[in-house]
Formats: C-alpha cells, sequence, structure tokens
C-alpha cells in the first residue's frame, strides 16, 4: 500500500476536499466588494509572493463571515482586525513542515511531520494563554490540512519542504498594556516553501551558534508564544555582530556538579556551572562518540520540544548504539568533554555545531572554540534526515501523516 493510499484511508470519513470547498468560500455578496485586485493588492501580491513562495492561499478567520475562509493573502477579507497582539505577547502559534511525498518521479502528497504532538501543544498553548477563539479548533486544524491539499505542488517546488505557521491572538482591545480578555480571537494559518532554515548544506558542515548570558529563560514556558520571542530583534543584531546563525538561550540558575545544587548567580562574567536552556527555536543534544546522550531537563525553562521528544524516544536506543540521560549541561561541557552539539527543531530539523562563541550582555567574548561532529551525531543527522523523506521507514509511528493534494479544490479555487 502506498502512502498515498494510506492517506485516503485516514480520511475516509470526509468528503473529498473539493466536495468541502465551498465550507471556505466568502459568501457573494463580500465577494462582490472586491471584484478584482487594486494596484496596493497587487504590490502586496508580488512582496509575498518573494518573501513566501507558493503561499497564494491562506486560511483566515473572518470576523466579517464569522466563519474560516480560504483567501489570497492580499485579499481584503484576508486583513486581520486592529490588534496590539504582537506588542502584548498575546499571540501564539505553531512551527509545522510538510515533506513531499514522491512516487514514481510524482508528488502528489505531503508528510506532515510530527503532527499529533504538535496540534497537541498548539491546543495545549491555547488553555495556556486563556484563548477562546471565535472558531472551532477541530476545524480550524483540519483547515490546516486543506490549505496543504490545496497548496500543495507550489510550496512543495522541486521535492523540497514546506514549512506551516498556524497562529491565534488576542485581536483588538484599547491601547494599553493588556487587551480587553472579552477581544476578538483571531487566527490564521500560512503555509509557503521553505527548504533550508539556517543555510543549504548545514546539516553536513554545521552551523556558528552564540550563547549570550544575558539571554534567559527565567521562567517556565506555558506556551508556544510571542511572549518567548520579546528581544528577538536585539538577539537577531548581536548574533550578526558574531556572524552566528542561531542564539543559545542560558537557564536562570547554576548548578554546581561538585556538590550538585542550584543555585543563583551572575552569568555576564563568571561562567562556571553556567547552564543552557535552548535555542531560540530548537533544543539542545550532547552526544558522545561512545553514544552517550545528554539532554536538559524541563527545569531549565526549555519549550519541550517535540523533534528532540521523538529522537530521544526513537533513535538514541540502545538497538541504535546510543544511552540517553537527562542532565544539566553549558559551556563547561559542550567545550571540555568532547560532545556534539546538537539543536533540534521542527524547521532546523538536526543541526550539528561546529563553531560555539559565548559572549556577555556587551557583546564581549567569554569563551569560544570549534566543536567536533562525530559519527554518532552524523548518524542521527542522516537517519532522521532520511526517515523524513521516506527513504527508511520511520521509527516513531508517529513521525509522518500524509496528506493528498487535490487539484480539484484548487481549481475551484482558482
Amino acid at each position: 500500500m502506498t502512502l498515498i493510499q494510506e492517506c485516503l484511508i485516514e480520511n475516509k470519513n470526509l468528503p473529498p476536499l473539493q466536495n468541502r470547498i465551498s465550507e471556505y468560500l466568502p459568501i457573494k455578496y463580500n465577494l462582490d466588494q472586491y471584484p478584482v485586485p487594486g494596484p496596493d493588492e497587487l504590490d502586496q501580491r508580488e512582496r509575498l509572493n518573494k518573501g513566501f513562495p507558493g503561499s497564494e492561499y491562506i486560511l483566515k478567520y473572518s470576523p466579517l463571515e464569522g466563519k474560516l475562509v480560504i483567501v489570497p493573502p492580499h485579499h481584503n477579507l484576508a486583513k486581520s482586525v486592529h490588534t496590539p497582539s504582537g506588542d502584548y505577547a498575546q499571540l501564539i502559534f505553531e512551527g509545522l513542515s510538510a515533506e513531499p511525498i514522491i512516487e514514481d518521479g510524482s508528488i502528489e502528497a505531503a508528510n506532515l511531520v510530527l503532527w499529533e504532538p504538535r496540534i497537541g501543544r498548539l491546543k495545549r498553548s491555547i488553555k495556556g494563554m486563556n484563548l477562546n477563539p471565535e472558531f472551532n479548533i477541530d476545524d480550524f486544524v483540519q483547515g490546516i490540512k486543506d490549505l496543504i491539499s490545496i497548496l500543495g505542488p507550489d510550496i512543495t517546488n522541486n521535492g523540497t519542504r514546506a514549512y506551516v505557521r498556524p497562529h491565534i491572538y488576542r485581536a483588538g482591545g484599547m491601547a494599553g498594556v493588556t487587551p480587553a480578555t472579552d477581544a476578538i480571537i483571531d487566527g490564521g494559518v500560512w503555509a509557503w516553501n521553505w527548504p533550508d532554515y539556517i543555510k543549504k548544506g548545514a546539516s553536513e558542515s554545521g552551523i556558528k551558534v552564540v550563547a549570550l548570558t544575558d539571554a534567559k529563560r527565567t521562567s517556565p514556558v506555558r506556551a508556544k508564544e510571542a511572549a518567548g520571542y520579546n528581544r528577538g530583534g536585539e538577539f537577531k543584531r548581536r548574533k550578526e555582530e558574531f556572524d552566528a546563525d542561531e542564539v543559545i538561550f542560558f537557564a536562570p540558575f547554576k548548578f554546581d556538579r561538585n556538590f550538585p545544587e542550584v543555585y543563583e548567580s551572575n552569568t555576564d562574567e563568571d561562567l562556571s556551572d553556567s547552564v543552557f536552556s535552548d535555542g531560540s527555536g530548537e533544543e539542545l543534544m550532547l552526544v558522545r562518540k561512545d553514544g552517550l546522550v545528554l539532554y536538559l531537563p524541563m527545569s531549565v525553562n526549555r519549550l519541550g520540544g517535540t523533534t528532540l521528544s521523538s529522537v530521544i524516544a526513537y533513535l538514541t536506543t540502545e538497538k541504535n548504539g546510543y544511552y540517553a540521560q537527562e542532565s544539566f549541561f553549558g559551556p563547561e561541557e559542550v567545550f571540555n568533554e568532547c560532545y556534539s552539539l546538537l539543536m533540534l527543531g521542527n524547521a532546523a530539523k538536526i543541526l550539528p555545531v561546529n563553531e560555539l562563541v559565548v559572549a556577555n550582555s556587551s557583546n564581549s567574548v567569554l569563551q569560544s572554540g570549534t566543536l567536533p561532529i562525530n559519527d554518532k551525531a552524523r548518524w542521527l543527522i542522516e537517519r532522521f534526515e532520511n526517515e523524513l523523506t521516506g527513504k527508511v521507514s520511520a521509527s516513531d509511528p508517529q513521525l509522518l501523516t500524509p496528506v493528498e493534494f487535490s487539484p480539484e479544490a484548487r481549481e475551484i479555487l482558482d
């Protein structure tokens, strides 16, 4: 049985998308208000096509329609209610990937990666932020799959990965520090072609990373939310000073390795006993050449990444020659004990770090060095990629969820 046939069986309780597509169409009256795109919309479409290749349509909650609609991103019905949600961090989101399924040289479907764990986290994020959307969450989740079915060939261009970004946020409200609790809960989904998170070939050559001592995860993560990226602009500028690809955050405490205890202390000038937390969108893992794997406990206030959880449970097994252990670690272990440092996430997949810089709040270098990429680390990187692309069977039964493309539904929209 092919993956596409499995996809048809999985969705056997749903009518074909072309028979349901009318559910996503705005009413004729609202469509008639904007019969053709104007100059501003055409200019916006061109800019969006450059930044988000293949995203000819998006899924969007329309307050005007009172339902989820699928419309071009430059269309007036795609515009959001004026919202301060970004400033106030009243926004949650999820990162998803769709890997093309190539059979007999054609692409007629894609695999959503770790679909169930990531949708589970999306729902926990909604609850954690006390959001009560205007729309049904199960309809929203199905809408993500339907959008992939519609955009399929465009966003998996040349057999490369698509990135999918569902987001839900508290919209409207008066100017101030807290949006009104009864404000509209808005949301939508974008999907576009994004083959490489950082740069082509990074999984082989490695990336350069800077760990900033004043970048700290100061509280437990209750949701995958905008608040977790509240200094993103600053950190982006600072990492660029080192020509680095990514940033690592520290835990808000130190850990004495000789007399195991947690304590508070300044990390800005003294790295002793310091502990990492995670990356700006990835989890961290150390891999030793004998197969020992270290991953951080949740007490460092890391997100709780689905990629890391899957790799720990299904790849770093005794059968594969690994021994995974939860443990604190930081610059001391990375520089002194010959580990390979990996960053794991939806967009990144698994990337090795070949150079690490530790810098303080003034961007002064406290420590730096090149890191090895040992054979045990390389096996994990290659095996995970091969499972994602279907070259070998998936170890994790939840790793791949197939979605069939629907050119018939796309024709109706066009």
